[in-house]
């Protein structure tokens, strides 16, 4: 939590804690800010607390995120923070899955991200050619935006969006393929061999 002292009518001075230190003092960091003289006095308290969480951000993640931040830079932020939550295994799935979408997405900034947007990646995806030459499967490409949309689902959680787009967007119907299942027959030559 940030401590706020206002120095005057438009200076405020921020203090931020981000955890103790080995010798069990706070990790503190302090910054000085000036309002704007376009932001109106009814505004001012607004502006500070905004300034106050855009600080708290910057300092305990190392970076600052917005909804103008691109989604490329968020979600590697967010897969390191992750990290310690995951297997190694499910790390190196999120990573994969993420390094094929940010040619597709990567730039786009977190705020212009529409489920239009999301449904033409994975347009894009379901053109890659997948095992064997042909094209990957529907699973597949839900699995990429299942990815995408953890990601989303964060950035939504932090207040940076005000929805996750990615469950807005319409899943293609597919038809499962049918499971061959042995005949008796089939199965006695299977036990005899």
């Amino acid at each position: 939590m940030a401590y706020i002292k206002k120095k005057s009518e438009r200076k405020f001075k921020i203090t931020v804690c981000n955890g103790y230190k080995v010798n069990g003092q706070k990790r503190m960091k302090a910054q000085t800010i000036t309002v704007p003289s376009s932001v109106p006095k009814r505004g001012i308290q607004q502006y500070v607390m905004a300034e106050a969480e855009r600080i708290e951000k910057k300092f305990k993640y190392g970076v600052e995120e917005s909804d103008q931040t691109h989604f490329e830079q968020y979600a590697e932020n967010w897969l390191k923070r992750q990290q310690p939550f995951f297997k190694a295994t499910t790390y190196a799935g999120y990573k994969r899955n993420l390094d094929i979408v940010y040619p597709l997405i990567g730039g786009i900034p977190l705020a212009k991200l529409l489920p239009m947007t999301l449904e033409e990646m994975c347009e894009e995806l379901r053109k890659r050619p997948g095992r064997g030459g042909n094209c990957i499967k529907e699973t597949t490409v839900e699995k990429y935006l299942e990815t995408v949309s953890s990601v989303l689902e964060d950035a939504k959680k932090n207040d940076i969006i005000p929805f996750n787009p990615a469950h807005r967007v319409r899943k293609k119907h597919f038809e499962k393929e049918a499971q061959h299942i042995p005949q008796k027959y089939e199965m006695g030559k299977l036990m005899r061999a």
